[in-house]
């Protein structure tokens, strides 16, 4: 295997910001395993270890497959929490990402393959509850019958043949368009959303900031400019809700 230089140039590049990420969440303490998010970082440091786009032998790629990443939270969500005897949560985070880095900066979408999967755990004296829902990249070449926004969020329940429903109805659930993320954008999705004090401290770091900035630049930015270019676009005439306000979770650079 023959990777070129420059291809491992740019993945020590990702490791190093895997690192940094990791070393963040162990400063909060809120993660477990976080081996895993190391490990993935070694893997792409690695020259035996090739990542190409499918179906042919072009390495100019990097990514990453972390499984059963946990999060501990250290706060129960305020509302509409079901059973309420619930006394504990933690979040198990699956992701694989496959990247195209000649798109990583030129306003393309670099992403050749995602899913982003995270499952709540909820737990009492009696049992384990879970739901959990995935961010997906759908498969342009597969013929559905259904809408698949390119980038999708799906709710699943975990629901399984003996789950009793009650008066919930279980179905195939829709697929809603979302933004693309990578491990650092999907945490901080999860967090912001579940644990918001544990959110708010990282987003509180100074490490963090500039890291969380990088990512959202490479992958909402393009996203977001190729949406708008469906209209006849113009920036300085915008005159709606302030974009923080539409979307949270941007960070200002």
């Amino acid at each position: 295997m023959n990777v070129p230089s420059q291809i491992m140039a740019i993945r020590y590049k990702r490791a190093s910001e895997l690192e940094a990420f990791a070393r963040i969440l162990d400063k909060l303490g809120i993660c477990v395993r976080s081996d895993l998010i190391y490990d993935a970082a070694t893997i792409l440091r690695d020259k035996t270890k090739g990542f190409h786009t499918p179906d042919t032998t072009d390495y100019a790629c990097w990514g990453y497959s972390i499984e059963d990443l946990k999060i501990y939270l250290s706060e129960l969500p305020k509302r509409h929490i079901r059973p309420s005897s619930i006394h504990s949560m933690q979040i198990e985070i699956d992701i694989h990402l496959l990247c195209n880095d000649q798109h990583w900066k030129d306003q393309k979408d670099p992403l050749l393959d995602l899913n982003f999967r995270a499952r709540i755990i909820g737990v009492d004296s009696k049992a384990r509850y879970s739901f959990g829902y995935h961010v997906d990249r759908h498969d342009d070449s597969q013929i559905t019958e259904e809408i698949h926004p390119v980038y999708h969020l799906q709710y699943d329940p975990l629901a399984n043949d003996d789950l009793e429903l009650g008066s919930t109805l279980y179905l195939d659930t829709p697929r809603i368009m979302h933004v693309p993320v990578d491990l650092i954008l999907g945490i901080d999705l999860v967090l912001s959303n579940f644990a918001p004090s544990t959110w708010q401290s990282l987003r509180d770091d100074e490490d963090y900031h500039p890291l969380y900035c990088k990512y959202q630049n490479y992958l909402w930015k393009p996203y977001v400019h190729t949406w708008a270019s469906h209209w006849s676009y113009q920036p300085q005439k915008n005159n709606w809700n302030l974009p923080l306000s539409i979307c949270p979770y941007l960070i200002n650079e």
